[in-house]
């Protein structure tokens, strides 16, 4: 029992931490703690059902079924709200919801009618709504560009590791110190995530993109992106229009290279794309002659065709010059550092940058 009683008090404990923490960092705004604020009251909540249901039972029956079935609904609502701040859709949302209802009525009327709760109605239920979690995650981690996965994988194998457990041994709340530690992790995936990534454009932030470049231990394209006479259009229409501009200018940066490697801003209009590893192989043998300057001009055309797509639509879309080079780590070239690769793809950049203005 004391085993027991300290799982429960580590939980609470777990869930202060994440409180103080939320209302203390600096990646949420102040709107957006609410939802991470009230997931870890209701972690609260069910804890504290499991001390009454400890103390104050007493042989009632009915008071700890009671308690039983707060807590049963709340692990898969805890489960909702995390899916919600990867802005779950309202669709989604819905069916998850319904999915408790149902739930929910069918234990009430077997509690009934045999005096105790099925928790295995809401083991089905909690792998469906981990299953639409998981889902979720993947969707938010490839807007967002999620660099850690692993993470995600760990949390899903992590719970379903829990409901193994709680399936087995039905007397303690195994599930309570699964969802306090699972919550936990999701709050350093989540930190993690919006700390790599600027808000505005979608595009991993400069922090992102130096340590991504600390790491680069093999050949790839690097690419330098700037727009042309950007100022200008934050003073004749305001930083509300220059701010539109680089969101759309993120988001066609996406759509031309988010499937060859990753995507940065690294500066007010300046953008960079690291292509993943493999990539660049890919490209020069599918080139003529694999020829790797060609690969070079490839990328900056399919830029370039895009942006004239997207500038029929857009008028007020400024030009986006693209320079790019290839590092070469432990070849007897110019660019076999990252330092000399970047030197090179901004050169080149400030070249077309130079005959656009012409």
């Amino acid at each position: 029992m004391l085993y027991y009683n300290c799982i429960i008090f580590i939980a609470i404990l777990i869930q202060g931490f994440l409180i103080a923490h939320i209302i203390d960092c600096t990646y949420l705004e102040r709107e957006e703690k609410r939802t991470p604020i009230v997931i870890s009251g209701f972690i609260i909540l069910e804890a504290l059902c499991e001390v009454l249901c400890l103390l104050l039972s007493n042989g009632n029956a009915s008071f700890t079924v009671c308690m039983q079935t707060i807590e049963v609904v709340i692990t898969p609502i805890v489960i909702i709200k995390m899916a919600q701040m990867l802005d779950l859709n309202e669709k989604l949302k819905m069916i998850a919801y319904v999915l408790l209802a149902i739930a929910t009525g069918i234990n009430l009327i077997l509690t009934l009618l045999y005096g105790f709760v099925f928790y295995s109605i809401y083991s089905g239920l909690l792998m469906l709504e981990i299953l639409i979690f998981a889902m979720q995650a993947y969707i938010y981690g490839k807007k967002w560009q999620a660099q850690n996965n692993l993470t995600l994988i760990a949390m899903f194998v992590f719970f379903c590791c829990g409901l193994i457990v709680q399936s087995i041994n039905e007397k303690e709340n195994v599930i309570l110190i699964i969802l306090s530690i699972e919550y936990l992790m999701f709050m350093l995936y989540y930190g993690e995530l919006r700390h790599a990534t600027d808000r505005l454009t979608g595009l991993l932030n400069r922090h992102s993109y130096e340590a991504k470049l600390r790491k680069l231990n093999y050949e790839t394209i690097i690419l330098i992106l700037d727009l042309n006479c950007f100022k200008q259009i934050n003073e004749k229409y305001g930083h509300q229009a220059g701010d539109i501009v680089l969101q759309k200018i993120g988001n066609i940066i996406k759509k031309v290279y988010q499937e060859m490697g990753s995507c940065y801003r690294i500066g007010g209009d300046e953008f960079a794309v690291i292509l993943k590893k493999g990539e660049k192989q890919k490209l020069v043998e599918a080139s003529i002659n694999y020829n790797e300057t060609e690969v070079i001009k490839f990328l900056n055309k399919i830029m370039h065709n895009q942006m004239q797509k997207e500038k029929e639509k857009e008028s007020l879309l400024p030009d986006l010059a693209v320079g790019g080079a290839i590092y070469t780590p432990g070849r007897d070239s110019v660019t076999s550092t990252v330092k000399a690769a970047i030197k090179k793809a901004d050169e080149n950049m400030y070249k077309e940058k130079a005959i656009m203005k012409q």
